[in-house]
């Protein structure tokens, strides 16, 4: 599936924020699931305060925006204390991963800031932003994803959270929350580095030119843990965590009991496919070889409801404009009538603040396509296989 060039660009008038987020997959045999479907592992979600200037009150995978320090070059030396020298750190990804580069890594917006000094000295990007996203976890949620090198995991391959105790996990995380570059401090501290290698990278997406005042590039990484770890929320950018199982958690939703962001709904809908841990795993590192492209959504609103486009829809804009004045197109005609008629679709479904995902398509990069969640909810017999 050909992505539009479009998307591939860093415009010059680009007013949107930086981020990395984290899916993490734990092992959870014991958990009380649904009986339409078994799952064996649980997903941590977090829910946005209430006050927050962007999706409040959503339950969001954690996640937040990139920081400077974060590319700081010193994080080089770091690695290299603990055995593995610059050149055997820049190669760790660039020589895994052979498909497309989103512009979050290849020109990231972050760096912009910086000076022509600083510009000329910092971390690789496919370091640097896995660091956001295991710092931010750990600033929202207290899970701490740290490692010795070589790295340490469970047979299956699993990874698993460093644990402080109580006063050290409360002080480190209001440092770190007060000031990003602490992150680095805790971890010189422990004598550890982030564990970048239990990230895979899994999807970019870019916030639809609708939303308008508050928008961010988010690449999405994804990690499976042997075991649920302690989460101590901040209570400050989220409020309550909960871990649930692909099917709990869009059923909430469903019912209105929870707001789940686009982007989440897509992406747990895309989780549905797996119901075992070891073999989802297995496809997150066959996955990541091939790369990453950015999403942009492109809102279309009809008579009863509104239909976010996605790359490979029929509908989708040849040249989507990432800046524009006109942030939504008003189209006459019923969303069920306009989904009936099309053919080729990789779209969300939004009705006030139910979504769902709709997939005819292999959406490229060998992902997943979703699994549309519907109320009598089952495993269909035949669905798209991602070609990896």
């Amino acid at each position: 599936m050909p992505t539009p060039a479009a998307l591939n660009i860093q415009p010059s008038d680009a007013s949107w924020r930086e981020a990395a987020s984290l899916i993490i997959l734990a092992e959870d045999s014991s958990s009380n699931q649904l009986s339409t479907s078994q799952f064996d592992y649980s997903i941590l979600m977090v829910k946005r305060s209430g006050g927050s200037s962007f999706m409040a009150s959503a339950f969001v995978f954690p996640g937040g925006q990139l920081e400077q320090s974060d590319f700081d070059p010193k994080w080089y030396q770091l690695f290299d204390s603990n055995g593995m020298s610059r050149s055997q750190l820049d190669r760790v990804f660039t020589e895994q991963i052979v498909g497309p580069r989103p512009p979050i890594v290849n020109d990231t917006l972050t760096l912009k800031k910086l000076n022509s000094n600083q510009q000329s000295e910092i971390l690789n990007p496919n370091v640097a932003l896995r660091i956001s996203a295991i710092r931010e976890t750990f600033e929202e949620a207290g899970i701490l994803l740290l490692t010795k090198i070589p790295e340490l995991t469970n047979p299956k391959g699993y990874s698993s959270a460093i644990e402080l105790t109580q006063p050290e996990l409360v002080d480190w995380q209001l440092r770190v929350r007060n000031s990003a570059n602490t992150f680095y401090d805790l971890c010189e501290h422990l004598g550890m580095v982030p564990n970048i290698w239990s990230l895979y990278e899994w999807s970019d997406w870019l916030t639809p030119v609708s939303v308008g005042h508050r928008r961010f590039d988010t690449i999405f990484y994804i990690c499976a843990l042997g075991a649920k770890p302690v989460v101590r929320v901040d209570n400050a950018e989220v409020t309550k965590p909960i871990w649930c199982n692909p099917v709990s958690i869009l059923e909430e939703h469903r019912k209105e009991l929870v707001f789940l962001a686009p982007p989440q709904v897509y992406e747990l809908s895309r989780m549905l496919n797996y119901k075992e841990l070891e073999r989802f795993h297995r496809y997150i590192k066959a996955r990541q070889v091939l790369g990453t492209d950015r999403w942009l959504p492109v809102m279309l609103t009809y008579d009863d409801g509104s239909i976010s486009v996605l790359p490979g829809d029929e509908r989708y804009p040849t040249e989507p404009e990432l800046v524009c004045k006109s942030p939504y197109l008003e189209l006459s005609g019923s969303v069920d009538d306009i989904n009936r008629e099309s053919k080729h679709k990789n779209r969300i479904d939004l009705r006030g603040i139910q979504s769902r995902a709709l997939c005819t398509i292999e959406p490229g990069c060998g992902h997943l396509p979703p699994i549309t969640y519907e109320e009598n909810f089952k495993f269909p017999k035949e669905q798209i296989k991602p070609k990896l």
